[in-house]
């Protein structure tokens, strides 16, 4: 499981709907996935190696193979980001903009109520340090979850990894028309795909919806998946 954090910008402060789409859950949304029945075979005899008490059918049921049209398969939601969410209130990743005060209690924030390029000074610092004891030089006290070449991998540079690191910004957000955007996917023990490059076209995305002549209503959310 994982969670993240996705800032949901709505013009009419309701934002439930523009959530429901990436619902992996919401069959309204399931499109099928056919799945030749000798992979599915392959795949069970590979699965009771290691499951002897289970047959087939336990198989095909539990994974939720089925047929349609007389073609096996399953169905699912292909945009699916998330399979339950909460809402925090007032962000935890943005504060108000000097001299806007919120009542207590407030959730209907605008985006020109926030500011969005909160100083990270600490934050460079911290990745910089990093990356040279961790990376650079495999420092045996320093720990991480990762290992220095997927570092090496998915920032390539010491100068990327720490422009990364200066920004504040959620993993996903959708815009009032509906759209995700977010540099990759996440997925368990909060793992992501996107590529550096991925991340670039990400912050782009990001930076020309903030500066846009809009001030739709802000709702960040905690997603699961």
């Amino acid at each position: 499981m994982s969670h993240y954090a996705v800032v949901v910008f709505d013009n009419d402060g309701e934002f439930n709907h523009l959530l429901e789409p990436y619902n992996e859950n919401d069959e309204e949304y399931f499109v099928f996935v056919p799945v030749p029945y000798e992979d599915i075979v392959e795949d069970f005899e590979q699965f009771s190696k290691e499951n002897p008490k289970w047959t087939l059918d336990m198989y095909i049921e539990n994974f939720n193979y089925i047929q349609e049209n007389g073609q096996w398969g399953y169905r699912h939601n292909p945009n699916g980001y998330w399979d339950w969410y909460s809402l925090d209130g007032r962000s935890y990743l943005f504060d108000p903009v000097d001299g806007f005060e919120p009542e207590e209690g407030q959730y209907d924030y605008r985006k020109n109520d926030l500011n969005w390029y909160p100083n990270v000074d600490e934050s460079v610092k911290e990745a910089q340090e990093f990356w040279e004891k961790y990376v650079e030089n495999s420092d045996p006290e320093v720990e991480s979850f990762f290992s220095r070449e997927y570092f090496l991998e998915r920032y390539k540079t010491k100068e990327q990894y720490i422009r990364e690191s200066m920004r504040v910004v959620p993993y996903a957000f959708i815009t009032p028309d509906g759209v995700w955007h977010s540099p990759g996917r996440v997925h368990w023990f909060a793992c992501s795909d996107e590529t550096a490059e991925d991340w670039e076209r990400y912050i782009k995305e990001w930076d020309e919806f903030l500066a846009s002549d809009t001030n739709p209503y802000v709702n960040l959310v905690d997603c699961h998946i």
